[in-house]
């Protein structure tokens, strides 16, 4: 289905585990952000009985690239490893972006 519109929403990484990259640490915590925002996009999804066609997007479906598509919504930038890179996380977590 194609949708006009999207919802994007940002999940705050732990900055000393993702700072590991690309041991195990890193993964588990992207993979727990992972299914957090899958809870999130799920829980969204009683929009549909106002009528407003919608599709929850997440790690084990989605129709459209996250991460671009969240720069698109002016949340932040592409970063290095794939994330989603925000300065207002980044200075809540202390990390030095």
């Amino acid at each position: 289905m194609e949708h006009k519109f999207a919802i994007v929403f940002a999940n705050e990484m732990n900055f000393k585990m993702v700072g590991t990259a690309p041991h195990t640490p890193t993964i588990i915590e992207s993979m727990n952000n992972y299914a957090k925002g899958a809870y999130i996009a799920t829980r969204s999804q009683p929009m549909s009985p106002t009528g407003i066609p919608c599709t929850a997007n997440h790690l084990r479906h989605y129709d459209a690239v996250l991460v671009p598509l969240a720069v698109d919504a002016g949340l932040g930038e592409l970063g290095r490893l794939g994330y989603l890179m925000t300065k207002e996380l980044a200075q809540e977590s202390g990390s030095p972006l």
